[in-house]
């Protein structure tokens, strides 16, 4: 029999109907991608524009104000996202009862979180600009909670396809949006603006796709449906706490103890970390389901392929990190111009480690999730919380921003080792040390080949990495073996 081509129709169904588990697996990750890979890019897009047109002082602004305002996100939502999606994903008739009530609890807490917004920000001692525009971004986060609480409706029901819609039609509008405010040299407190009608724009088409194609719903009060939420929604909110402790707390530390300047280039090279740790994101993305499928199917094998995904990162991770790390400078020229030379390249340099570290323990982060140890998983979280927000508040009022990037990596080198050691526990696994000490002379060999092309052959340090890289390869290769190389491969 001849195999049917795909027609449109087919095609179509795949990418818009539940079918089968697999097919809408698939279906939902490339939605979910999709989504987050265009709201990512717009984001860092707008954050690059920001620092360009207006400096690092207005940049430093600007990212103490959204970063300060995201601290009250957690109030607003209190983990109401999060649970929506496992108590609706379990039973499609508490749909009616559960969004109903959870949003009246979330009028609540909103309504409380503004309060303490606009209080707070007229007691931190900045000027009328950066109040207002700390104001319009409270508004925002605000209402993205409850954006985002109506598309966690769409994943209770496995259809993100709806909210890939929402959230991408929300970045493309905002990106022309704030295109436009900078082209006629707006301020930035109108940038402020935009983004909160970006939002409200999300916000409504998300509400109208769940009035349409979900769930009706009533805001009447059921004190006993609220008793119950609210018993079962707190360790979600603190999930949500340790997560903005663990990648933001420092930029807010450092927007009330040091200059906007400062945290402007700062900020400028952790964005880029932002967008280097992307990769390792959808890799965990795209292996979860795999994984949790292999450990249900046979531990031997399942140990294997955690082996296999260890060595094969590893391998890559270095070469990259080489390159981010010997190109600071043209990195930050590139992307931020010559204002931002002064301290961001430095600050690159540091927190580039804390990359490296998290894609080599990424994958037993995902196995601890595969293997139904998710609380292992956040304990490493919360445990690399807590000692982020301690040593923050001690060093940042006395080192600045140079510290902030060091305990960024001595925050994942915390993880690394807590949630390392409890899943090789777990498995019975040992770490493939000999493999480990050869790639990391091969890293020895690229870097001195890197700094020896530079200064002898004054090749420039992108060409020089180049040559390094190559060389790198060549040493794997070398003490590796390329039958060795190729079983690596091999899941």
């Amino acid at each position: 029999m001849t195999r049917k081509m795909p027609t449109l129709l087919s095609i179509k169904s795949f990418f818009l109907d539940n079918k089968t588990a697999k097919q809408t697996i698939l279906k939902n990750t490339f939605w979910i991608a999709c989504a987050e890979i265009i709201q990512r890019g717009v984001g860092f897009l707008i954050v690059v524009m920001i620092a360009r047109h207006f400096g690092p002082t207005i940049s430093g602004q600007w990212a103490f104000a959204i970063n300060f305002s995201t601290i009250f996100i957690i109030l607003a939502d209190f983990g109401f996202s999060g649970l929506i999606v496992r108590e609706i994903a379990g039973d499609k008739s508490k749909s009616y009862d559960y969004i109903g009530n959870m949003l009246l609890l979330k009028l609540i807490f909103s309504g409380i979180s503004l309060i303490a917004i606009f209080t707070i920000i007229n007691f931190i001692g900045k000027d009328e600009e950066a109040i207002r525009l700390m104001s319009l971004l409270g508004i925002y986060v605000v209402a993205n909670s409850f954006a985002v609480f109506f598309q966690s409706v769409f994943r209770a029901y496995e259809k993100m396809e709806y909210e890939a819609v929402c959230r991408i039609s929300q970045s493309v509008f905002l990106f022309f949006l704030v295109f436009f405010l900078i082209v006629n040299k707006s301020s930035v407190v109108a940038i402020g603006f935009a983004y909160a009608v970006a939002v409200f724009l999300c916000l409504f088409v998300s509400l109208f796709f769940v009035l349409r194609n979900f769930s009706r719903f009533s805001l009447k009060i059921n004190p006993n449906v609220c008793r119950k939420i609210l018993a079962v929604a707190y360790p979600f909110a603190l999930s949500s706490v340790a997560v903005f402790a663990y990648y933001r707390i420092d930029t807010v530390i450092l927007g009330f103890h040091r200059s906007a300047s400062e945290l402007g280039y700062y900020d400028a090279a952790y964005n880029i970390i932002l967008v280097a740790v992307a990769p390792i994101t959808f890799f965990v993305i795209a292996t979860f389901p795999f994984l949790s499928r292999i450990y249900k199917e046979s531990r031997e094998k399942f140990t294997k392929v955690i082996d296999n995904f260890f060595k094969l990162i590893f391998v890559l991770s270095f070469p990259f990190i080489a390159a981010f790390f010997f190109n600071a400078g043209l990195i930050i020229n590139i992307i931020y111009g010559q204002k931002f030379l002064r301290f961001s390249p430095q600050f690159l340099q540091v927190l580039v480690w804390s990359v490296l570290i998290l894609y080599n323990y990424s994958i037993f982060a995902v196995g601890l999730s595969a293997s139904d140890n998710q609380k292992t998983y956040s304990m490493a979280v919360i445990c690399g919380a807590v000692f982020n927000i301690i040593a923050n508040l001690i060093f940042i009022p006395i080192y600045g921003a140079i510290a902030a990037a060091v305990i960024t990596v001595l925050t994942e080198i915390v993880v690394c080792v807590y949630m390392s050691y409890k899943f090789l526990s777990f498995q019975k696994m040992r770490l493939p040390w000999v493999f480990i000490f050869k790639i990391l002379f091969s890293f020895v060999i690229m870097a001195i080949s890197i700094i020896v092309f530079n200064r002898l052959f004054d090749v420039g340090l992108l060409l020089a990495s180049f040559f390094g890289v190559a060389i790198y390869g060549v040493a794997v290769f070398a003490f590796i073996g390329r039958k060795n190389l190729l079983a690596i491969s091999k899941f």
